[in-house]
């Protein structure tokens, strides 16, 4: 029989505080007082271990009265739970409050299981913009390397998808963009694309942020950026005002006419991002290709094997698909919450759907393309485009979405909440134009011009998303 001595002293020493016995140490919050044992709280405590151990005033007191602001009596009861029992009981409410006063108190254990708490909870199955900045402050001004750098992660992971967002706007803080534009896996399809969210952020509240202009428009690297797009977002009377913002502008201007006169700017502002996803299209027989976001091109992938002996790629992502007797009917779609940790089968879609596509738009659950009706033969759609429908989770229903900017074009261009969507082989592609709701009119068809290339692609390839290092592709 194997006897853990370990486990028997813990739970023997709290059986003592429990019954004040062999207390040596009462702490004081406030009114409360809170027996404790002075060798439980060195072992686990360099607060208490540095107090007790170096003649600091409180180590002679009768009672160590615990004043710092972060110190309140519940969370410490909960600290002092954890020390003697081994166990952290924490929930959202009151984790960040446990945090901060257990990193006070050097408490290791106790800033190590609320770390993971915070990883668990919010950073892998849940996201929102205002937890994510008090976890990244809390991380920040607590010197928590591993928390700041799980969530940081996640956000460049998501920064493609949420940097438009109106939370994103609101609530990320300069010091956290900032750190978010120095990280080498920052999510977007290219750099002009990240130089246009950071002028959207300081745009957004531009009395407070001008003052910080300057550095994040600096972070970016500005020699990967579209030179036209730098000019008429920079070149304007109150951009120029600011010396540094003019410095940027200027540099950037030299670098693409002489780019070997400032090799320092070209060294810090042409590192490419470690990865970025890319369109890529893969297609039997044939060489793989991907779409270049800068210049609207196809353009081989070389390094890729060709799939000499497939004779047919298909999509995993298709809904629906041809139904008994060919009669239309409404698509069902089965979801995973990670939340729950289960499947979840959705009420019917208003409309048919035969080979319409999943996709994400702003963490709502969308089906898109395809058709609504399927004549003759199985796998040969026939029929009116299908409706775009949108999933409220909250109440298990779909809805349509009207197609009030969208005029008649080659691209299958689809709007979901203010974004603009191309339906090519069935595969959803986030163009990048968006429009205000409030916006009467359709979109321009010159506004899809530059974008008709994308539909010239085989029509049996199989179009994906894939991590690539492009501007390596570009200089090979």
């Amino acid at each position: 029989m194997v006897v853990n001595n370990s486990e028997i002293l813990l739970s023997k020493c709290a059986q003592f505080r429990d019954e004040e016995q062999f207390t040596d140490v009462p702490l004081k919050v406030g009114e409360d007082i809170f027996p404790a044992h002075r060798i439980v709280l060195a072992a686990n405590s360099d607060y208490f271990y540095a107090m007790f151990t170096d003649g600091m005033k409180e180590a002679s007191q009768e009672v160590i009265e615990l004043k710092d602001e972060s110190i309140l009596s519940d969370i410490l009861n909960i600290i002092l739970d954890s020390i003697y029992t081994g166990t952290l009981q924490v929930n959202e409410e009151n984790v960040f409050e446990v945090l901060a006063a257990a990193d006070h108190l050097q408490v290791t254990t106790v800033v190590q299981q609320c770390c993971d708490f915070l990883l668990t909870k919010f950073v892998k199955l849940r996201f929102d913009f205002e937890t994510y900045s008090r976890i990244w402050e809390i991380a920040h001004s607590h010197g928590l390397k591993g928390l700041k750098e799980a969530t940081e992660s996640e956000m460049a992971k998501k920064y493609k998808d949420v940097c438009e967002s109106e939370e994103f706007l609101a609530h990320i803080g300069g010091d956290q963009l900032l750190s978010l534009l120095s990280r080498d896996d920052l999510n977007a399809p290219s750099e002009t694309f990240i130089f246009q969210s950071v002028m959207r952020w300081i745009k957004h509240e531009k009395e407070e942020r001008m003052s910080f202009a300057a550095k994040v428009i600096g972070a970016v690297r500005l020699a990967l950026v579209n030179i036209r797009e730098l000019i008429a977002e920079l070149d304007t009377e109150e951009m120029q005002r600011d010396p540094e913002v003019h410095m940027h502008l200027y540099s950037s201007l030299l670098y693409s006419y002489l780019p070997l006169r400032r090799p320092e700017f070209a060294a810090e502002k042409t590192k490419a991002r470690s990865s970025k996803p890319v369109l890529v299209a893969i297609q039997q027989q044939a060489e793989m290709h991907y779409f270049d976001a800068e210049t609207k091109l196809w353009r081989p992938l070389p390094f890729m094997a060709r799939l000499i002996e497939a004779t047919e790629c298909y999509c995993a992502e298709y809904v629906g698909g041809c139904p008994s007797y060919y009669e239309p009917v409404p698509a069902q779609v089965h979801f995973f919450n990670p939340r729950t940790n289960k499947w979840k089968l959705t009420e019917p879609t208003r409309n048919p759907h035969y080979r319409s596509s999943l996709l994400a738009v702003n963490e709502k659950l969308c089906v898109a393309g395809g058709s609504e009706s399927v004549t003759q033969r199985c796998g040969s759609p026939v029929g009116s485009g299908a409706s775009v429908e949108v999933y409220d989770e909250e109440n298990n229903s779909w809805s349509i979405i009207r197609q009030n900017h969208i005029p008649p074009n080659d691209l299958n261009a689809l709007e979901i909440e203010g974004k603009v969507y191309f339906m090519i082989n069935n595969f959803p592609i986030d163009s990048g134009i968006r429009f205000s709701p409030a916006e009467v009119y359709p979109l321009p068809l010159n506004v899809f011009h530059e974008w008709e290339n994308l539909g010239k692609i085989d029509q049996k390839a199989v179009l994906c998303y894939l991590p690539l290092n492009v501007d390596s592709l570009k200089a090979e």
